[in-house]
């Protein structure tokens, strides 16, 4: 009972950072309210986590289901250009990914075990990764909000700096 909680509440913890982190980088529309847009980012978020997590320990191929979820969900009802927000959502995939084998990768380092062996679902060890892998995503996001108080000058720059990931990716 205990795994299905902290499971659940890192679930809605990371829904909330990275629908935060995208709505604070593309804005929402204009003709949609900003709380309603956050709740169902949140929400569909939280529900997808938590499927996948009964279904595999580690995201592998179904974070390129998110991608596409979330994709849809920033050309619907998020502001920004078409560029921006490619760029927001594959950095927001970089980071949950990068996050995530950062942390476990960690954890495993320190205990000297295989990276499978610790997120095998009831382990501390999981527990540990997972509350690295948030503190880790925090971070990440932490980061790259940097970008977003430079000057007008060096925002630009910025701007045409997101578009070479995006070039190189099609």
């Amino acid at each position: 009972m205990m795994d299905i909680i902290f499971e659940n509440a890192i679930n809605l913890f990371q829904s909330v950072v990275v629908t935060s982190f995208l709505m604070a980088s593309l804005g929402c529309k204009d003709k949609y309210n900003k709380k309603c847009t956050g709740i169902i980012g949140i929400v569909i978020t939280f529900i997808y986590l938590t499927v996948s997590n009964h279904i595999v320990y580690f995201e592998s191929v179904g974070i390129y289901i998110y991608m596409v979820y979330s994709l849809i969900f920033s050309f619907v009802v998020l502001g920004g250009t078409i560029i921006e927000k490619i760029f927001y959502n594959i950095m927001m995939i970089c980071c949950l990914a990068g996050s995530s084998l950062l942390g476990g990768g960690l954890v495993s380092l320190v205990v000297k075990k295989d990276f499978l062996v610790i997120i095998e679902y009831g382990t501390v060890y999981r527990y540990a990764g997972a509350v690295l892998n948030q503190l880790l995503l925090i971070f990440f996001f932490i980061f790259l909000k940097q970008s977003w108080h430079m000057k007008p000058r060096k925002r630009i720059w910025n701007t045409n700096l997101q578009k070479l990931p995006v070039c190189f990716f099609f």
